[in-house]
């Protein structure tokens, strides 16, 4: 894939912008992100949109006032179309044409992450919610060219948003929202990406109605009637097998399906730290060990630390514990639907997230990659060789994640005295 990087790179970014060119054509700032999180500051972008019928010449435009940047001479931006100035020539939004989607995919994120590691996680998570019969982004690798540059091989993410919904088989008229971990509050903390002028009402009244209900029978019927149950346990059960820490309060899209079924689902986002890593690894290190209370309604993070501050402090005696998320800490402390999540977790654990169904991919990732950390590594004068050596250390590593991840949930006394996934509770009938 090619892009040219007069399109695609911002100098310097703040809250104040000024696009500087007197003219009549209906170019606009459609999407601004500014305030991406810590360290990932190359996330941030704008994103311009030409709302009319005729190409727009942008030769000579520029941003200012916290932006340093100016279009090439020549630079089109054509009918309807998108123009994403962004800091990093490593990540890319790419918008399509309406009429020219790919494979049913309107945007397209090209990634590679701080390390292979991630590059490698990110596609293999989604594809575990898969062959749980869940959605997820469908992902592939590409090799990227900006400015005629070969910059190797990338991972191709599809965007979460309207068109994701139809590929889902869902309506995509209701409201679909993006958790941000630093946001403040209920709505700070989630995004709207559909129906962006309206409020947060169907959010909040979801919330109230559960922490109204009494817990127990009266907050499951709550639950029931709110939630796609079977997709939403499904959701949490692949984060407690793939370790994501960070899977519980943040890092997915929620979707209210208000015109047809009524109820919410839940799809991932920014997998990249699954598969047994967090911020406080090494790079060849294995993080197995998350326990089966995270993210549920009363949950502290191990260790004396605990007894003197509060569990709501942020990494607190662990840098990967996390306070569960609004829907996962009374959804998970839900007496009926955490018997049903364990024994999911059970069943994942036994039927899905086994070796003998994972070495093939493992196998076919490490032959599809082979030739292509090569080539990078000479694009970046490196050796060839020791990069097909690292691509093999960094398979090696999901391996490991998967056998030590799987004995130690299955030891487990929750995991080990659940019992059947019985999908008869799933309805509307009474659970016992």
């Amino acid at each position: 894939m090619k892009i040219k990087r007069n399109w695609n790179r911002l100098l310097r970014l703040s809250l104040a912008l000024l696009l500087v060119q007197a003219a009549s054509a209906k170019v606009v700032i459609n999407e601004i992100f500014y305030h991406a999180p810590g360290e990932l500051e190359d996330l941030q972008y704008v994103e311009l949109l030409n709302d009319s019928d005729s190409a727009t010449d942008l030769g000579g435009w520029s941003l200012g006032k916290g932006i340093e940047f100016r279009f090439a001479a020549g630079t089109r931006l054509e009918p309807h179309g998108f123009a994403v100035v962004c800091r990093s020539a490593t990540r890319f939004k790419v918008h399509l044409q309406k009429d020219r989607l790919l494979n049913g995919m309107s945007t397209l994120n090209l990634i590679f992450e701080q390390m292979e590691r991630f590059v490698l996680a990110e596609p293999m998570a989604f594809e575990l919610y898969r062959r749980v019969e869940n959605s997820a982004c469908r992902t592939d690798f590409i090799r990227l060219t900006v400015d005629d540059e070969p910059l190797g091989y990338h991972l191709l993410c599809e965007q979460p948003n309207k068109a994701f919904l139809r590929e889902s088989k869902l309506r995509d008229d209701g409201n679909l929202y993006k958790l941000i971990w630093f946001g403040h509050g209920l709505k700070g903390q989630h995004e709207k990406k559909t129906h962006v002028t309206a409020d947060h009402s169907d959010l909040e009244g979801t919330l109230k109605a559960i922490n109204e209900a009494p817990e127990g029978e009266a907050r499951w019927a709550v639950i029931r009637r709110e939630f796609d149950v079977e997709q939403v346990i499904n959701y949490f059960a692949v984060n407690l097998c793939l370790s994501h820490w960070d899977g519980f309060f943040n890092n997915y899209f929620a979707y209210h399906d208000v015109g047809g079924s009524g109820k919410w689902t839940l799809y991932p986002w920014d997998q990249y730290k699954t598969w047994g890593f967090h911020d406080g690894l090494r790079e060849n290190e294995i993080f197995f060990d998350m326990p089966t209370s995270f993210g549920m309604e009363g949950d502290r993070p191990p260790g004396l630390l605990t007894m003197l501050f509060s569990p709501q402090t942020f990494g607190v005696g662990h840098v990967w514990w996390r306070m569960g998320g609004w829907f996962s800490r009374p959804l998970l402390a839900n007496p009926t639907f955490r018997k049903l999540y364990l024994a999911r977790v059970k069943e994942i654990l036994e039927k899905d997230y086994t070796l003998e169904k994972w070495e093939p991919a493992f196998l076919t990732l490490e032959e599809r990659l082979r030739e292509e950390v090569r080539y990078r590594a000479s694009l970046r004068g490196e050796s060839p060789g020791d990069a097909e050596l690292q691509l093999k250390a960094h398979v090696s590593l999901l391996r490991e994640h998967l056998k030590k991840r799987r004995k130690f949930l299955l030891a487990q006394d929750e995991i080990r005295n659940a019992g059947v996934f019985d999908r008869t509770l799933l309805t509307d009938k009474k659970a016992k």
